[in-house]
């Protein structure tokens, strides 16, 4: 019982952590940790020890903020046309 407790408040601690995070940083957080989570469990299939596990959430984790990251330069290198005060039209990453 007391496991399951530690697991939810852990889970519980990660989503709260994310809720006022840029939608960048969110990307990262989603990315990183489900690379982590399938690393993880491959290592653990692979190795069958708690140290397989262990590199496969760390090698899953940095290969899904490598992914985060490129969908990031991406999503960042777009371009939208913008007003300003004035009336002049000029262009800037998107915002969304």
């Amino acid at each position: 019982m007391m496991k399951r407790l530690s697991a939810l408040a852990v889970v519980a601690a990660m989503g709260f952590a994310t809720a006022a995070c840029t939608q960048n940083e969110k990307r990262y957080a989603e990315w990183g940790g489900g690379g982590a989570a399938v690393g993880a469990v491959a290592g653990q299939l692979i190795g069958h020890s708690t140290e397989a596990t262990l590199i496969g959430a760390a090698v899953g984790g940095a290969g899904g903020s490598l992914i985060a990251h490129e969908k990031n330069k991406k999503h960042n290198s777009r371009k939208c046309n913008y007003r300003d005060s004035k009336g002049r039209i000029y262009q800037a990453p998107c915002t969304q």
